[in-house]
């Protein structure tokens, strides 16, 4: 390579760094500049290893249901519904076992009949409606295809899930996949980045995977309080999550 001068000051520039040695320029040019947008290039995502039973398990505790809460609502419809539908007998007097007793005795064509009537619908319905949403999300099969390897059918399997119907399971099993097995970290960022914020405050409350997944790929996560699930505020500085 030929001898080059700082246009700066004159001194002889190294050519290995192409940087002045006295007032610290830097000479630029065509081949300088390649190599330049060579040393800027991102690092490769350091992924920490992870057997299929290991990463089946963490899909399990993250998309694990807690039922509890849901077991509760449903005990106190079934004593709504039962109390309803026992009221709207009571009124239609179609059964003597219940004529004369609490709110009995009006007679078969009673419209007070209608009330409790509603209300059972209601109690029904909400029944049903938390049954469907507590087995909906249930990622069983893809878990299952996890333990086996099988890891781009059960990618496959929860993407054509999530197009249907959008399910947080879903969505975190899919970034788990594309993370931890199919290197996948452009898809992986997406769904981080699209995931509801109080979603994302979920499974990592759960997990921290999720958080320490979100910070190797780059992506910025709010600042959570866990004290109440069900509040959710924006202040100046980013998302108040409470549990």
């Amino acid at each position: 390579m030929k001898q080059l001068k700082c246009t700066q000051c004159g001194a002889s520039i190294n050519a290995e760094t192409l940087t002045c040695e006295y007032c610290g320029s830097v000479y630029l040019n065509s081949e300088n500049k390649t190599n330049n947008s060579k040393k800027e290039t991102k690092p490769e995502i350091s992924v920490r290893e992870l057997s299929n039973l290991e990463l089946s398990k963490l899909a399990k505790t993250l998309t694990k249901a807690s039922y509890r809460s849901e077991i509760v609502v449903i005990l106190f419809m079934i004593a709504w519904t039962s109390v309803a539908f026992f009221m709207f007998v009571n009124f239609l007097g179609i059964s003597s076992k219940f004529k004369g007793h609490g709110f009995g005795g009006f007679g078969g064509d009673s419209i007070f009949a209608i009330v409790p009537l509603i209300f059972a619908i209601i109690g029904v319905v909400t029944i049903i409606r938390i049954c469907i949403n507590m087995f909906s999300g249930n990622i069983s099969k893809e878990i299952k295809l996890i333990e086996n390897g099988d890891f781009e059918t059960a990618h496959e399997s929860l993407e054509k899930r999530e197009e249907k119907k959008h399910n947080k399971n879903y969505v975190v099993a899919m970034i788990l996949i594309d993370y931890f097995k199919l290197n996948n970290f452009n898809e992986a960022k997406h769904h981080i980045i699209n995931l509801p914020q109080q979603e994302l405050a979920y499974f990592i409350k759960k997990s921290t995977v999720i958080l320490e997944i979100a910070d190797n790929l780059g992506v910025k996560t709010p600042e959570f309080s866990f004290t109440n699930f069900n509040d959710i505020n924006y202040h100046g500085g980013g998302y108040s999550v409470r549990f």
